[in-house]
């Protein structure tokens, strides 16, 4: 219901008190609160309430504000500790001393009454936000505040209660509808019970992403309000608040001076903010931070001497992080980047919900026909070109081949899993720093999901029968959970679980892992003696097959696309032509050796004989890659594409959900039976909400 202004304003001090009076003897009474305040003195405990993807208990490292904040006390000698709690709680247990302030607030009247405020770093952006085909009249980018509040007189304006606003607009949004969360503030958008919300952007984004995917590309924004910066409030209460604040703020200080906050920021794909060269088209490029993508950017410095107008700014993110940051900035029409690094999952349907600029017009000599016909079907949308491919791969077996002599066995050309455990179990010796198998085991519809993906497949399982009902809970899923659980509980590296493609790349690189099941586009890495230092004793074989072959290799391809919001598409152009062509496996080959060549893309670069002379794999692998068929990798009739994903928007969220649960057994904090019949409910629940069951 819509609030009564006047009487909000006269009842909300007496509600806020009673509810500060509540809460203050639940936080006093409280143990953890007890243990907080009872901190030693080299320790210092905040209350923190969750706003992602900025802070919360479930973000890598808590989010991009925990991370600034440890290493700014880390640089004065002090350890932090954050405590999670509810809005209220979270205030009230740093307001009364129980711990030592408060992290993520905003500079307002009412804080500043309360905490002594640190110095600040950069946090999120306001915005209100409208669905695209409300057809509202917008302001103007550059109106004054004057100007905005007069057009949003006509609006219903929609807000969760955990929203961060400046004083001067808290009466036009008081007066207007509250609901509980930023969720349900989407919700009422799109039903159209409000006209606008106003909440943060990347928060916006990623909970379209994340909880709502059938709201991707839906909204825009209608005006951008303010920037808030996040501080630390720290409590009066606390004999030592002076010294902390000051500690703090040296610290802080020292992270703005030395790029540690920018690189911070960065790694959580936020955006410091863009020089502009004079008188340069800028090009912002986002890439996953693998091997392949930093040789593009040590090798782009070529390009922009041939293109001397052209400025690139580089958003190098881990790859999960990556994903996020690219399908929020779409979710909104941010239009933050001018090339993407995009996978075979998203490329078609990104294409078909025009949110990528289709290429169409290659120039002639980038001899399309080269491409490898799998690797161009992978990329492409009814003939229509949604990136161009940077590398392809597949999976294959690795193993080291003196680890299995001394334990006289031999790894067959197409080993079984009943092979590879086997084998493992013969090779595994922690004590000397050797583990049998190595496996992903990070959460992630594309970690540990991009294994186990195929193993379901082999298993003679599928994500979802031909009426599109999830069969997740079934005999098939049961098999391939039991099996992966079973290899990384009793032979893998310790914490399992954390272990993604980076860390088991640098474990067999330095001698720690006797297999690894992966991708094959690190066979070339593996091989090469400046890198890996069991090079000339790796052995490979095909991706092993549990019951059924089919499915069971995976098929993958990273491609460069370009965003339909993108300003400089002519030049984002130019240099993904460049980046993918012929010219370009050239210049790796002689710069950084023809062992590195980026595989899978081009059939020149399986008849170059540079190549095939350091490359004993490149048939094998050429061979993964055409023989895969994305339509046909089960057993069972499916009604969707894909090796080991599933070519529907709603798959990142039902993947990354399923692939905690997956994560979860390797631990215990879960059974395997119990994260079955919770993935196939979570699943059931989302093909209901997007209309695909009923």
């Amino acid at each position: 219901m819509r609030v009564n202004a006047p009487f909000y304003r006269y009842m909300r001090p007496m509600l806020m008190l009673v509810r500060a009076l509540v809460v203050m003897v639940v936080a006093m009474s409280s143990p953890i609160a007890l243990a907080a305040r009872d901190a030693p003195s080299h320790e210092v405990v905040l209350s923190a309430v969750a706003q992602p993807p900025y802070l919360g208990d479930a973000l890598p490292n808590n989010g991009y504000a925990s991370e600034v904040a440890t290493e700014a006390f880390r640089r004065v000698g002090l350890h932090l500790r954050i405590e999670f709690y509810p809005s209220e709680r979270a205030v009230q247990m740093a307001r009364t001393g129980y711990v030592d302030g408060q992290l993520g607030v905003a500079a307002n009247p009412v804080n500043e009454a309360m905490f002594a405020m640190s110095a600040p770093f950069p946090g999120g952006q306001l915005v209100l936000l409208q669905r695209k085909d409300a057809h509202l009249n917008k302001p103007p980018a550059n109106a004054d505040n004057a100007t905005l509040l007069k057009s949003l007189s006509a609006y219903r304006i929609g807000t969760a209660g955990t929203a961060l606003m400046a004083p001067e607009w808290s009466d036009v949004f008081r007066s207007d509808d509250v609901v509980d969360n930023d969720v349900k503030s989407l919700d009422t958008l799109i039903s159209g019970r409000f006209n606008l919300i106003l909440i943060d952007k990347l928060t916006a984004g990623d909970l379209m992403s994340v909880e709502r995917p059938q709201y991707i590309g839906l909204v825009e924004v209608f005006a951008t309000l303010q920037k808030n910066d996040f501080r630390v409030g720290f409590s009066r209460q606390s004999a030592r608040y002076a010294h902390l604040k000051a500690d703090f703020d040296r610290g802080l200080a020292q992270m703005k001076n030395d790029g540690s906050l920018d690189r911070i920021m960065f790694a959580h794909g936020l955006n410091p903010g863009t020089h502009n060269a004079q008188g340069k088209t800028t090009v912002t490029i986002g890439i996953v931070d693998s091997p392949a993508m930093q040789v593009l950017q040590r090798l782009s410095g070529e390009y922009l001497k041939a293109h001397p107008d052209a400025q690139i700014v580089w958003r190098s993110m881990e790859e999960k992080v990556l994903r996020q940051r690219l399908l929020t900035d779409l979710a909104i029409g941010d239009g933050q980047y001018d090339v993407m690094t995009i996978g075979a999952y998203e490329a078609p349907i990104w294409l078909k919900n025009q949110w990528l600029a289709p290429l169409d017009h290659v120039s002639s000599h980038y001899d399309l026909d080269d491409v490898i016909k799998p690797v161009r079907d992978m990329l492409s949308y009814h003939s229509h070109f949604a990136a161009l491919p940077f590398y392809a791969e597949s999976s294959m077996t690795f193993y080291r081949k003196d680890l299995l002599e001394q334990a006289g066995l031999a790894m067959p050309p197409a080993p079984t899993y009943d092979d590879i455990r086997r084998i493992a179990a013969a090779i595994h010796a922690p004590e000397k720093g050797i583990y049998g198998i190595c496996l992903r085991g990070d959460p992630g519809w594309g970690a540990n999901i991009a294994l186990f993906g195929a193993m379901i497949n082999s298993a003679g399982g599928r994500w979802f029968d031909e009426k599109w009902n999830p069969v997740i809970d079934t005999p098939e899923w049961r098999l391939a959970l039991m099996t992966y659980r079973d290899l990384l509980q009793h032979y893998g590296p310790p914490q399992p679980e954390l272990q993604d493609y980076v860390r088991n790349l640098q474990l067999f690189e330095d001698g720690h892992c006797g297999i690894w099941i992966d991708a094959t586009v690190f066979a070339g890495m593996l091989l090469d003696p400046k890198q890996s230092s069991v090079s000339s004793k790796l052995g490979y074989a095909r991706a092993p097959v549990m019951k059924y072959a089919k499915g069971s290799q995976w098929l993958w391809c990273w491609g460069l696309a370009i965003p339909a919001s993108s300003r400089v598409q002519g030049e984002a152009m130019k240099f993904i032509e460049w980046a993918t062509s012929r010219e370009y496996i050239e210049l790796v080959g002689k710069r950084e050796g023809w062992v590195n060549l980026p595989p899978g893309t081009r059939k020149s670069t399986y008849q170059d004989p540079r190549y095939r002379r350091v490359a004993p794999f490149a048939d094998d692998v050429l061979s993964a890659i055409e023989q895969a068929d994305p339509n046909d990798a089960s057993q069972k009739p499916r009604p969707y594409s894909g090796v080991q994903f599933v070519s529907i928007p709603e798959f990142v969220s039902i993947g990354n959900k399923v692939g905690q649960l997956v994560s979860d057994t390797l631990t215990d904090k879960v059974t395997v039976d119990a994260a079955l019949k919770i993935g196939q409910e979570e699943a059931e629940q989302q093909m209901r909400k997007s209309g695909y069951l009923h």
